[in-house]
């Protein structure tokens, strides 16, 4: 019985198509050829060249790859024809990889009735008239259902007369649809004029539920958007009544719309929920109100929370940063909202806007005395450096980090930095606190447990602290070692020292030196042992909101600098 299972296991087997590897051109002399004779699981895999178009994927599930990337391997469109199309009910197993697609009379990749994966590609200098996308065009349609997953992909110099110059998506007849941009760049793009008719917005993206049959859900995340135009709303993006966006850590930056009803420089939103998370909206502009964003009413339902976001350097008529049209209901958190021109924050009505721990400096919003109007001291605003000064009233004061923040900020910095967040996008960095290079380190743990090397460690009464003193060759043992500490309040650090750029404890304002035990006087202390010096201290109620910086020393003369050597400093904050 095992022997005749065995025979039909590996009968079966014999069954199944190997997968292949399809080269263009030493093989087939055209990508077009080469999936034509693809089978699902199929890998074509393209030298690099210029290969005419257009591309079908024929329904299969393929990768089709350019072997050196999209910098060496292009498809160039001719006539009326999309690049690359998808309209065979592709699946998430079909693939587009490593190209530039430029030249298409009608976008340079369509996608219809389909959710494929577009990854890594150069989407450029494609036309489209009398319809939406001039980079990329997917539609859902008749209640059908649609992915698309866009990653990694450089998008610009893309025109249409109509509706998203860079990405056009729209949903109708019942269909469900979810389309995601990840780590995208999307620049230069352009939605132009065209039938009054037909809306004109979206210069990077334009994104539609057409009727209330039609669902659609939009994920944008890590992408930057900047310098496209729009003839109609939207100089970034358009959201013309999607179920749910999510736009999170992205840039959005130096675009233009053009006329009305009302402008969103940046962003012009009628979605039913809209959440903009860790974003920069800074230096777009609006010929009519929302030179950052626009939101208005679609219907009863809309709602937007705007969470740990910088709006900033934005113009328009009235109303330069966030403007709310109708009855509109939401939140702004941990935001600054400031130096637009106008009234920072403003529209028809306020209705439910809240506004909490924000920096606003104009326009209405909900009284809260967690928000401020001093200035957030960002480095350069003039020359588009929208990071925070380390004086900034804005750092720490973001409020309880939300579940829904990200861990790193806009810039992949971490984003929660000693258990407080930042208002704004950006999150100011931990301090770097070098030591003088010896093989000198000092080990910190709370209840015997974390990461020895951490900037920043927290702590809570009756926690018990550990710092562990150690030359980790043993070049620096048998030397007088030492391990200084000073308090601050949470926040305030102490100033490096003058000229001991290696020191980071001041040693001009009040400090406490710890050596084992606490004998009289650290350098009558016995010389550094072979296992080190360790210290215990069970932390004692009352220091929540301080801090104590720790560094250790040895002293000694065949240190770098000749006299003493210094480990990486590093704070304990208390509960």
């Amino acid at each position: 019985m095992l022997r005749q299972l065995t025979l039909a296991l590996v009968a079966f087997t014999a069954t199944l198509p190997a997968q292949a590897i399809l080269n263009v051109p030493s093989q087939y002399p055209t990508v077009q050829i080469a999936i034509g004779a693809a089978q699902n699981g199929d890998t074509v895999l393209v030298a690099p060249g210029v290969y005419v178009g257009p591309v079908d994927f024929l329904g299969k599930d393929i990768t089709v790859k350019g072997d050196q990337g999209a910098s060496s391997t292009t498809i160039q469109g001719t006539g009326g024809s999309p690049v690359v199309t998808f309209a065979s009910g592709e699946s998430t197993s079909s693939v587009l990889e490593g190209f530039t697609l430029t030249g298409g009379g009608a976008s340079g990749v369509f996608i219809t009735d389909a959710s494929p994966i577009v990854r890594d590609c150069r989407i450029a200098g494609n036309v489209v008239t009398g319809s939406g996308g001039g980079g990329i065009r997917c539609q859902v349609t008749n209640g059908n259902n649609g992915s698309p997953f866009i990653t990694g992909c450089h998008i610009s110099g893309n025109i249409t007369d109509r509706a998203g110059g860079g990405v056009f998506c729209n949903v109708d007849g019942g269909g469900t649809g979810q389309i995601t941009l990840q780590g995208c760049t999307l620049e230069n793009n352009s939605a132009t004029a065209g039938a009054s008719s037909y809306p004109r917005g979206g210069g990077a993206g334009a994104f539609y539920s057409v009727d209330a049959t039609a669902s659609l859900v939009v994920t944008i995340a890590d992408c930057v958007v900047t310098a496209n135009t729009a003839a109609d709303r939207g100089g970034g993006f358009t959201f013309e009544e999607p179920s749910l966006v999510n736009v999170t850590s992205c840039r959005i930056a130096n675009n233009v719309s053009g006329g009305g009803p009302v402008g969103g420089g940046g962003v012009w939103s009628t979605a039913t929920q809209l959440n903009v998370t860790n974003c920069l909206v800074v230096g777009n502009s609006a010929a009519d109100a929302g030179g950052g964003l626009a939101i208005a009413t679609a219907n009863t339902n809309t709602n937007y929370a705007i969470l740990n976001c910088s709006i900033a350097g934005n113009t328009a008529p009235g109303v330069g940063g966030l403007y709310l049209l109708g009855p509109t209901s939401g939140t702004v958190s941990g935001s600054i909202v400031f130096g637009n021109a106008g009234v920072s924050i403003g529209g028809t009505t306020g209705y439910g806007l809240s506004v909490t721990f924000s920096a606003v400096d104009s326009g209405f919003f909900a009284s809260n005395p967690t928000n401020i109007s001093d200035d957030p001291q960002f480095v350069d605003p003039a020359s588009g450096d929208y990071h925070l000064a380390s004086s900034s009233p804005c750092v720490d004061a973001g409020g309880p980090p939300a579940a829904s923040l990200p861990p790193l900020d806009v810039d992949g910095t971490a984003r929660i930095v000693n258990g407080l967040v930042d208002m704004g996008a950006d999150e100011l960095p931990a301090a770097q606190l070098p030591g003088t290079m010896d093989a000198l380190d000092l080990y910190t743990y709370v209840n015997g447990e974390g990461d020895p090397h951490a900037d920043v460690l927290t702590v809570n009464p009756g926690d018990l602290l550990s710092a562990h003193l150690k030359a980790t060759d043993g070049s620096l043992a048998g030397y007088p070692p030492l391990i200084v500490g000073q308090g601050f309040a949470t926040g305030n650090p102490p100033a490096a020292n003058p000229g001991l750029g290696d020191i980071h404890i001041s040693l001009i304002t009040p400090y406490t030196v710890v050596v084992g035990s606490l004998p009289p006087h650290p350098l009558l202390t016995p010389g550094l042992s072979p296992t080190g010096l360790a210290v215990f201290i069970a932390v004692p109620p009352g220091l929540s909101g301080t801090s104590v910086r720790l560094q250790g020393f040895v002293v000694a003369p065949i240190a770098a600098n000749g006299q003493y050597g210094a480990t990486r400093a590093h704070d304990i904050v208390f509960q």
